[in-house]
């Protein structure tokens, strides 16, 4: 897949004006960070870092010239989703893709209506030929998800405790994996900010650990004192969950996009494209995706830097042969997305379908997608 930059005129880097923001408000990004001030850097969701880290101004920048292209009917629902943290990454997605398949002479839809069904986009040669692209975006598995969000709660809420010391937790049963609720993290932290100031006012603002005293079981957590912040604040260390991915996350996520538009894929003669990307640690990388399609059977496994969290786990199928998998004739490409910066994200188109029926080389001509 060939890089397609912005037109020169107002594109993103440049420096040209580009008037008031569509996406990154005042009142949107003001109110991002209100909500997660107090929440650890490394859990903070996507939408925030795009909306207000320096490293990233080139995408939000491309984000906002991007979203000045698209019809304003379109606008308003990709304005909802990427407002929206959790429908951000995919929206992000699905833009990043259109801007690579988009060049000149061909046009492009945005979720169009056939036969009830709105598949992400439709591409129209200039010969009047139609290529269906459907985009998946690998995120953390929900259960993942929702423990990492728990326990960013549970570190916000500990950082609202005036003893400036730095504390671990872990679970003191082994089996208790989850982080407290809204109901069990209140009275949890009450009792560790009592105990906190209690030792506080024995040990003086100085804090050091004393052996085994330093440990404190609080319910089903233990919260053991390791050293000292700089913030005045209470700050407890980072624990995520890993994360895995398999053969199947990706044979599965073709499969459903198969099924679900093989119909008009048929009906109306179009070939369908299916674009595969992955959020930041959901390891959905180029070659683990190449290794699948060329029959592999890869298990990776990605653990966070500091550890502490669980592993997602599943059956994994043993496998006779090394055989590539099958998919239906309606699939005629996979690609594989990489949203760089924006202004310069490609598509590598993989792996063709040997048994498509509609080969996407058909309505693309001399150019390459």
């Amino acid at each position: 897949m060939s890089e397609v930059p912005p037109d020169p005129a107002g594109s993103p880097g440049t420096g040209s004006a580009i008037g008031q923001p569509l996406l990154f408000t005042t009142d949107l990004v003001t109110g991002l960070a209100q909500r997660y001030s107090a929440m650890p850097e490394h859990l903070r969701p996507l939408l925030l870092q795009h909306a207000t880290d320096p490293q990233h101004s080139t995408i939000h920048e491309w984000l906002e010239w991007h979203l000045r292209k698209v019809d304003p009917s379109v606008r308003a629902g990709f304005l909802s989703r990427l407002r929206t943290e959790d429908l951000y990454p995919q929206a992000l997605a699905e833009l990043a893709t259109a801007h690579v398949v988009d060049r000149p002479g061909y046009s492009i839809e945005y979720e169009p209506v056939i036969d009830g069904l709105t598949p992400d986009l439709r591409l129209t040669d200039p010969t009047g030929h139609h290529l269906l692209i459907e985009v998946w975006r690998r995120g953390l598995p929900k259960a993942t998800a929702k423990r990492n969000a728990g326990r960013a709660q549970l570190a916000r809420a500990v950082r609202g405790i005036s003893v400036p010391v730095a504390i671990a937790v872990d679970a003191a049963d082994a089996d208790a994996i989850n982080p407290p609720d809204d109901a069990e993290r209140k009275p949890v932290v009450a009792s560790l900010k009592r105990r906190l100031t209690t030792r506080e006012r024995l040990h003086g603002r100085l804090w050091l650990p004393h052996h085994n005293q330093d440990l404190l079981v609080i319910g089903r957590f233990r919260f053991r004192v390791v050293g000292t912040t700089r913030t005045g604040r209470t700050e407890l260390l980072p624990v995520m969950d890993g994360v895995s991915m398999r053969r199947d996350d990706v044979v599965h996520a073709v499969e459903s996009k198969v099924k679900k538009y093989r119909g008009i894929a048929e009906r109306y003669d179009m070939p369908l494209l299916v674009v595969l990307g992955g959020d930041d640690g959901a390891i959905m990388t180029r070659q683990l995706v190449e290794e699948i399609l060329d029959g592999h059977n890869p298990v990776a496994m990605a653990i966070p830097p500091w550890g502490g969290g669980f592993i997602d786990s599943g059956p994994i199928e043993i496998r006779r042969t090394a055989a590539p998998p099958i998919f239906d004739a309606a699939l005629s490409k996979i690609g594989s997305l990489d949203i760089r910066d924006g202004a310069h994200a490609r598509i590598d188109l993989m792996w063709d379908n040997p048994r498509a029926a509609r080969p996407v080389q058909a309505i693309t001509a001399d150019h390459e997608i």
